[in-house]
């Protein structure tokens, strides 16, 4: 859920480029960007800006030209 929905501000083009974001997240990384059982803790996340990326160095097995992508990706 996009932060505008929540703080429950007027739906606009900017929360559909927030799922896009989330949807590339789960689609790179595996793994949704936010998470928490409570739904309070999740939603305070998701306002805040506070998510949690597992770096491991991606794609090491392509050589150096690629194995970076993770740190360009983590600073989009």
């Amino acid at each position: 859920m996009a932060p505008e929905v929540l703080a429950q501000k007027p739906y606009g083009k900017s929360v559909d480029v927030w799922s896009i974001g989330v949807i590339s997240y789960i689609l790179l990384c595996g793994y949704p960007p936010f998470y928490d059982e409570n739904d309070a803790n999740l939603f305070a996340q998701i306002l805040k800006g506070s998510f949690y990326m597992l770096y491991i160095g991606f794609f090491p097995s392509f050589g150096p030209d690629i194995s970076g992508i993770g740190d360009i990706a983590f600073r989009i």
